[in-house]
């Protein structure tokens, strides 16, 4: 065998591997874990007509949560959440049980979740399905998830003003 072929082998080989390698870190990398990607931003007419809730709420507590594992799906581990307890001081869409509403987001960064601040204020756009995982979606009694790829955020006048042009506070 020649020298270049030897060369030609011996390189393709190392592409090769480290193809593969590469490769399979990605794989495995996609079974663990999952990015949070938000393609756009909606209007707020957009974000209204896609929620079941928007209120303005105040941030009364976090806790953080694990959403337990289905038996049945052996591929989804159990999924850590937080919680937060909102007090609801305008209603402009969705029906609610009380004048609190359990909040469900992730942690913030890489998963989607909103970093509420406790005590502050914030005009929230939620659904009622609960993300569990693996395109599985539960539903939970005054219990409402929302994610950064909302308009969810700080309750400032200018997105108040819009939200009113909307929907009146108070109508569901």
């Amino acid at each position: 065998m020649e020298k270049s072929e030897k060369w030609y082998l011996n390189n393709s080989n190392q592409i090769i591997m480290k193809n593969g390698i590469i490769l399979l870190f990605l794989l495995l990398l996609g079974q663990t874990g999952f990015c949070c990607s938000c393609i756009g931003e909606n209007s707020v007419k957009e974000e209204v007509k896609r929620s079941d809730l928007v209120i303005v709420g105040k941030i009364l507590s976090r806790d953080e949560i694990t959403l337990p594992r289905d038996e049945n799906n052996s591929l989804r581990r159990e999924l850590e959440r937080v919680s937060f307890r909102v007090l609801v001081t305008s209603r402009y869409k969705g029906k609610i049980q009380s004048d609190t509403v359990t909040i469900i987001t992730g942690f913030g960064g890489g998963d989607c979740g909103v970093r509420f601040k406790v005590g502050e204020s914030y005009i929230i756009y939620a659904v009622e399905d609960i993300f569990i995982g693996y395109g599985e979606h539960t539903k939970m009694p005054n219990t409402f998830e929302t994610n950064s790829c909302t308009r969810t955020g700080i309750a400032e006048e200018a997105e108040l003003a819009s939200l009113k042009k909307i929907k009146k506070p108070g109508k569901g």
